[in-house]
């Protein structure tokens, strides 16, 4: 009995140990301009390693996104587009990207951050006025907005 009552305080200590569960919500309200180069940077943390990365987003007139993410030497990890409906097109994706984890997770989270689409599985959360926090379970996302030119991309 007395093994019962310590196994139970313990399952319940440890439940407390991680919080709630944030149901995944709709994408952010849109809040960059169109025809514009926004510059952000993120420390990517996956498997208990960080990677810093830099993405350049261009926004058209007409509601797409071309996404440009590189690592801190300039070299070209990812290239991809959305279109106004939420389309996504992975045009390369290099080492440690793999193509299908760029369509599934980077163009969901590149979508929800710049209110595109009607995903309902939007794990950004809004931290400050160009700061953004994406946590999903395998990895975490520190972004913040560093730039923004308007007239897009030279």
């Amino acid at each position: 009995m007395g093994r019962a009552i310590i196994l139970l305080f313990l399952g319940a200590m440890a439940g407390c140990a991680f919080g709630p569960v944030q149901p995944p919500s709709k994408p952010l309200a849109p809040s960059f301009p169109s025809n514009a180069l926004v510059t952000q940077r993120g420390i990517l943390k996956a498997r208990g390693r960080e990677f810093p990365l830099n993405g350049y987003v261009t926004t058209s007139e007409t509601g797409g996104l071309r996404l440009v993410l590189a690592n801190d030497f300039g070299g070209v990890l990812v290239e991809a587009l959305v279109d106004a409906n939420g389309k996504t097109s992975v045009v390369s994706a290099k080492a440690p990207f793999r193509k299908t984890w760029v369509e599934h997770y980077v163009m969901e989270d590149l979508k929800c951050v710049f209110g595109i689409g009607s995903s309902t599985n939007c794990q950004a959360r809004r931290v400050g006025t160009n700061h953004f926090l994406i946590e999903r379970r395998w990895y975490q996302l520190d972004l913040r907005t560093v730039q923004i030119k308007s007239g897009g991309a030279p």
